[in-house]
């Protein structure tokens, strides 16, 4: 099967296309040369819970990261003053991850290139093109993570043998 053919393939190279062409120039636009793309999806994902306790181990989970990434992402962010680690009073080893101002003020800049951006890709679909792209890529995304459940469900009842 040729990789035109594959769906894998296909969204990957959006996903890359998105990366490197479209979010880096939104991200430059901000005046920002020194945060990638995974750094601005952490920066949006910390804006949207700001007002929950979140902790490395829930960056991990949701972006289905390893620690190791998650880790130099966040140091690199807290490197250009984006975020801090902040001590829990009821247990001090547990830092939860906050937006500093210039974190906030960054996020409502990139936001407003996102939309800009989203203006854009969307532009020339039909609402009929838009919906049917989102019925499918839900039903892709449910697929893949009944396979990973699946998967983690196999690995642990490998683990107890």
């Amino acid at each position: 099967m040729r990789n035109e053919e594959q769906i894998g393939y296909q969204i990957k190279e959006l996903g890359r296309l998105l990366d490197k062409n479209v979010f880096q120039k939104s991200l430059l636009s901000t005046g920002s040369d020194t945060i990638t793309a995974m750094h601005g999806w952490m920066l949006g994902y910390l804006y949207h819970k700001r007002n929950q306790e979140v902790f490395q181990k829930d960056i991990e989970a949701d972006f289905h990261m390893a620690k190791s990434s998650v880790t130099s992402a966040l140091q690199n962010l807290e490197k250009y003053g984006y975020i801090r680690r902040v001590s829990v009073e009821r247990d001090a080893r547990l830092k939860k991850i906050e937006l500093t101002e210039s974190g906030l003020q960054f996020h409502d800049d990139v936001e407003s290139s996102i939309d800009d951006m989203e203006e854009r890709l969307a532009s020339g679909l039909t609402e009929k093109q838009k919906h049917e792209f989102f019925a499918m890529l839900a039903q892709i995304k449910e697929q893949l993570e009944k396979e990973i459940a699946a998967d983690r469900e196999k690995l642990g009842k490998d683990r107890e043998k």
